[in-house]
């Protein structure tokens, strides 16, 4: 039974870099399109800080459970997620969510810079006509 067992882990392994693999290949051949996908919607950055920094704390996370996952002695059930690395991953989606909302009223209510408040008017002249 423990050969069952090592098998089996090592063929759940070849599929997960497999489907990593073909998901990376499609990527970068821009089957799968990501355009725009770290872009900052709302400010005059091009890059997204928040959107960086949620990625890669989601990255981060998920490749942390996968290695507990892995490393598990109990076989019959998934690892538990330390409660301390829940909070960052909450934090982490908090900063994301408060910059959001930071960008969607910062031109109503004057918090925006002047750059970004003159690229926001057209767009409200349209929403008029």
């Amino acid at each position: 039974m423990n050969t069952l067992a090592t098998v089996l882990r090592w063929e759940l392994m070849l599929v997960l870099i497999v489907l990593a693999a073909i998901v990376a290949y499609r990527m970068i051949t821009q089957q799968i399109n990501v355009t725009g996908l770290l872009m900052d919607k709302t400010g005059g950055r091009i890059i997204s800080p928040g959107r960086v920094q949620m990625l890669m704390a989601s990255i981060g996370m998920a490749a942390y459970y996968l290695m507990l996952v892995f490393e598990s002695k109990d076989k019959g059930r998934l690892p538990e997620l330390p409660n301390e690395y829940l909070a960052a991953f909450g934090a982490s989606h908090s900063i994301f969510l408060l910059g959001k909302l930071y960008g969607r009223f910062a031109v109503p209510l004057g918090l925006a810079s002047r750059r970004v408040g003159k690229r926001a008017k057209p767009k409200e002249r349209e929403k008029n006509k």
